[in-house]
């Protein structure tokens, strides 16, 4: 609890956070966390989600995606760059609730397989009243990896808007993008996204972001 608000943590995620561990502990924690697929934790995802794509863990990798139905694995398996993961890396956009892991995926492994489930997105999300920021800001950063001209029309699309708060907010988001994924095709761009001070705050902060 923190005044009012209370917070749900499992146990092990609790214990795991306020009791350190040294090298060696780490290490048998961590091959637990990877290795015991009843093991539901936090502390799993985050050390998958943080996983360099090294040749020892891909298979292990492939396991957990598959049999656990792991959504964050198939992210980690994207950053390995294989061709052949592409069909179990597009399973992420059958689900509106593994869209998010979608575009973290295309992200890291800007296969051209990817694109057309990330236009979609796009238009769909485009269209309803509230969307998610952090979906947007990762979705733009993702589509920044594509240049072309259908990308730089949808990029368009949103200096264009005519709503003035969607303008600011995705604007922002658009200039994050354009700013760390940077392409010719999207410079003319720049000028254009034209930000209130109370949205150009902490810009820097973000851009540095993952």
């Amino acid at each position: 609890m923190d005044n009012c608000v209370g917070v749900t943590t499992m146990v092990g995620d609790y214990f795991l956070n306020s009791f350190p561990a040294n090298p060696i502990q780490k290490n048998t924690i961590d091959s637990i966390l990877f290795n015991n697929k009843n093991i539901k934790l936090r502390a799993k995802y985050k050390f998958i989600q943080n996983l360099k794509p090294e040749q020892q863990y891909y298979k292990q990798l492939k396991k957990i995606a598959i049999e656990e139905n792991y959504p964050i694995a198939i992210v980690a398996i994207a950053k390995y760059n294989i061709k052949t993961d592409i069909n179990l890396i597009s399973t992420l956009f059958d689900r509106n609730e593994t869209e998010d892991y979608g575009i973290d995926a295309a992200k890291v492994f800007p296969d051209s397989s990817f694109y057309p489930y990330l236009v979609k997105i796009f238009k769909n999300d485009w269209g309803r009243k509230y969307y998610s920021y952090p979906k947007w800001r990762n979705l733009y950063q993702t589509l920044a990896k594509y240049p072309s001209q259908q990308t730089l029309s949808l990029f368009d699309k949103t200096i264009k808007t005519k709503n003035d708060f969607r303008h600011q907010v995705l604007g922002k988001y658009l200039l994050i993008a354009l700013t760390k994924y940077p392409a010719p095709l999207f410079n003319p761009l720049l000028s254009r996204i034209t930000l209130r001070n109370e949205y150009k705050n902490n810009i820097e902060d973000e851009i540095n972001l993952e």
